[in-house]
């Protein structure tokens, strides 16, 4: 197998475990508390860590030379899906969360600009972005529907968003 198809075949692994996930999630949501859920699935990643990586040397998985980056990225990790459920239960439509957290991957090309210093072309920030931002101004603007647009709740789908 060539590491193009192997690529490929990951992938489709990747988006099938993924989409897997998220139907159970959807399921799980209507008989147990949000942040019930979201604790059930750090469980089970780190159960899963500690199986896959740590059952040989269990300190290799928090011993790092960039300590400060490892507890940030587990922050962000517990900020994303924390203020997700704060957005839902002060009101934003679930569907418009999810337009809003789909700015992610143009939040990331910003913060790599801002704190790596990696120059990304125009084309790059343009192409892949418009209908996030256009589904984004949208959802935001017809979900208010007469109410007054971008408040404190609307907030949370972008923090949301930039801690993904």
């Amino acid at each position: 197998m060539t590491a193009n198809r192997r690529a490929i075949l990951l992938m489709l692994a990747f988006v099938l475990l993924w989409a897997g996930i998220e139907a159970m999630a959807a399921n799980v949501l209507r008989h147990y508390s949000p942040y019930q859920v979201v604790w059930t699935r750090y469980a089970v990643h780190l159960a899963l860590m500690l199986a896959l990586w740590g059952w040989r040397e269990p300190a290799s998985l928090w011993q790092t030379r960039r300590p400060v980056f490892h507890v940030a990225r587990s922050l962000l990790m517990l900020g994303m899906p924390a203020s997700w459920v704060i957005g839902m239960q002060m009101g934003v439509p679930g569907h418009s969360v999810m337009t809003i957290f789909w700015i992610s991957p143009v939040l990331i090309l910003g913060l790599a600009w801002v704190f790596l210093q990696d120059r990304v072309p125009l084309l790059v920030w343009v192409r892949p972005s418009w209908p996030a931002w256009v589904a984004c101004w949208s959802t935001a603007c017809t979900g208010c529907r007469g109410r007054r647009c971008w408040s404190i709740p609307w907030a949370w789908p972008c923090v949301s968003a930039s801690t993904w």
